[in-house]
């Protein structure tokens, strides 16, 4: 112990530094990432397609609203029929917004948008 002003302060061993044990890291396998990539391709362009639909036609946009409000997924499902899409996109809707999500075995997209 020693003095410091009116104070006694303890004096503690030194603390040894800590080094974290040395790990090794697997080898890199790019294939199942690469062909998630090549799958979120035709996704995106879904994801793409609806977007624009959205954007550019009121009347569409009117009507994908109106029948998720009410829950008419049969509605809904006839409505991405018409937009031609490569995968059949799942739904889930709330009163403040709209989750759509493109979906295939090794990639997913999914579009948050509020109305």
């Amino acid at each position: 112990m020693y003095r410091y002003y009116q104070y006694t302060v303890p004096v503690y061993p030194p603390v040894s530094p800590y080094y974290p044990p040395f790990r090794q890291l697997p080898a890199i396998k790019t294939e199942q990432f690469i062909k998630s990539a090549k799958i979120t391709v035709p996704l995106l362009k879904d994801a793409e397609t609806f977007i624009k639909r959205i954007s550019s036609s009121a009347s569409f946009t009117k009507k994908f609203m109106e029948e998720a409000q009410k829950s008419h997924t049969s509605e809904l499902t006839k409505l991405f029929r018409q937009l031609h899409l490569s995968s059949q996109p799942t739904v889930r809707y709330n009163p403040t917004g709209i989750i759509v999500s493109f979906t295939d075995s090794d990639a997913q997209v999914v579009l948050n948008m509020r109305w």
